[in-house]
């Protein structure tokens, strides 16, 4: 018998095994189990003379409460106490194919024999559901993030007629083998009414939206200006996970200040944010454009730097979209400097790039159904080689609201 190098659908870590309806939790299995002990356990030992098991590749994806998500390093973010449900879908399956010199009539009937497999790393909660889905359940004050994967196995192979064979004569079967993985982010919940802190980092307070001396703009929508309630960590770990196809988590919000760049740090997640960019970057694709080339230059600014960029000369106001996390500034780059290039093609780089960016990201804010600032903006107020350069705002704050400064 033929045995395959590598078994990859078979993962040590084994918590669930599901096979039509959902089981209780299996015993880890090893990591490169005989194949003749898997065509026992599918279908029995005696049924065949020598097996070669030819190898294939499958594809295999997740949805993730029902929507599909980044494949491999795709991140999820999960607020305190919430649940993710999980279901693999499989698009490819193998089957046994005979052999050109094979005799037909001693290949009477081909079974097929699947099985899926879920793990999760850090030692959080996978739950079996119906339909051969999971659930996952973060640990209470869990921040730390969880990869969940899904591996399927689909063994083909053809039953000899009893008696018919010999010793000699071989069964071809496949194992078409495939697996996808998905990041899973649980939140930190932020109390407003405490000190500011997080896990350690000083987040600041949040100004109060329904006190009689703040703007009639925010006092009228006061439920828009509320603080996040929940906050995930960015570190070496997370922050090149994907939040959209094009876009990591750490590239949704960079470092508020430059010095901080190899720190740990806490943002919020704005589903409306992510949801806008990556319809934006789709749109850019769809026109020639590269989705990468889209920069944010600037994400989630917290209470605390925002008076630290203050304390540096810039001013942002108290109530900016940047410090609830649904704020960007935009550039639509030509090198690996982050400024804005020449997006209209006129041969200069000037402040109408940035409109007839914003013209796309107006098209988007309409398709979506999703509104707030689009700022038409002169003068980048960080650092870096963007400083003084003009940039796109844009935030999702709920109604619409185009400005020019």
């Amino acid at each position: 018998m033929r045995r395959t190098a590598t078994m990859m659908w078979l993962i040590p870590a084994i918590l669930c095994h599901l096979t039509g309806a959902p089981a209780a939790p299996q015993q880890a299995l090893q990591s490169d189990p005989r194949p003749e002990d898997l065509l026992a356990r599918a279908i029995g030992r005696d049924a065949y003379g020598p097996v070669e098991l030819v190898p294939q590749e499958g594809t295999l994806s997740l949805l993730v409460n029902g929507q599909s998500v980044p494949g491999g390093s795709g991140v999820i973010p999960v607020p305190p106490g919430g649940t993710v449900r999980l279901r693999a879908v499989s698009s490819s399956v193998g089957g046994a194919t005979p052999p050109a010199d094979a005799k037909p009539a001693r290949l009477v009937r081909r079974t097929r024999h699947e099985e899926l497999l879920w793990s999760c790393t850090g030692g959080s909660n996978l739950l079996p559901a119906e339909d051969g889905d999971v659930i996952f359940m973060p640990s209470e004050g869990q921040a730390s993030p969880v990869q969940v994967t899904a591996s399927v196995a689909t063994l083909g192979v053809y039953r000899l007629n009893a008696g018919t064979f010999s010793p000699d004569e071989t069964v071809p079967a496949t194992l078409n083998s495939a697996s996808a993985s998905v990041w899973l982010l649980p939140g930190i919940p932020f109390d407003r009414t405490g000190d500011g802190l997080l896990d350690g980092q000083n987040i600041g307070i949040y100004p109060n939206e329904s006190a009689d001396n703040v703007p009639s703009s925010v006092r009228d929508r006061a439920e828009l200006y509320r603080p996040p309630a929940t906050f995930y960590r960015i570190d070496e770990t997370t922050s090149p996970l994907l939040v959209t196809p094009w876009r990591t988590l750490g590239q949704l919000h960079p470092p508020a200040i430059a010095t901080d760049s190899t720190a740990a740090r806490y943002v919020p997640i704005s589903d409306r944010l992510v949801s806008f960019l990556a319809a934006f970057e789709a749109t850019l694709e769809s026109r020639g454009l590269r989705a990468n080339r889209l920069v944010v230059l600037r994400g989630f600014v917290s209470p605390t730097e925002r008076l630290r960029l203050q304390a540096q000369g810039e001013n942002m106001a108290s109530f900016s979209r940047y410090l609830y996390g649904d704020g960007v500034a935009l550039v639509y780059t030509e090198s690996d400097q982050a400024v804005m290039g020449d997006f209209d093609g006129n041969g200069t780089k000037e402040v109408q790039d940035v409109q007839a960016l914003g013209d796309i990201a107006k098209e988007v804010m309409d398709k979506l159904k999703i509104y707030g600032g689009l700022g038409i903006c002169t003068r980048y107020p960080g650092e870096g080689a963007a400083k003084g350069q003009p940039y796109l705002h844009v935030d999702l704050r709920g109604f619409y609201a185009p400005f020019r400064e």
